[in-house]
């Protein structure tokens, strides 16, 4: 994001801060009450990614992509 307009940066800072509302789909498709938000999601993964202990993993890399994928869904 270094090279990206300022206007971009605080429209991409507004989804970030959707997501800390943003519940779960399928929770709520599920009538699951106190339905966790997308945030609340990412930084669990996030976390768990960070607790992994394999030497055959990169914990950045996979980190990465877990914080990714949820963007790109």
């Amino acid at each position: 994001m270094s090279q990206s307009n300022p206007a971009s940066v605080i429209r991409f800072l507004h989804v970030i801060e959707n997501l800390k509302r943003t519940k779960r789909t399928g929770w709520l498709d599920n009538g699951i009450k106190g339905a966790e938000s997308i945030a609340d999601h990412m930084h669990r993964m996030g976390i768990m990614a960070m607790l992994v202990n394999d030497p055959s993993i990169n914990r950045e890399r996979y980190t990465l992509l877990l914080l990714v994928f949820y963007f790109c869904h």
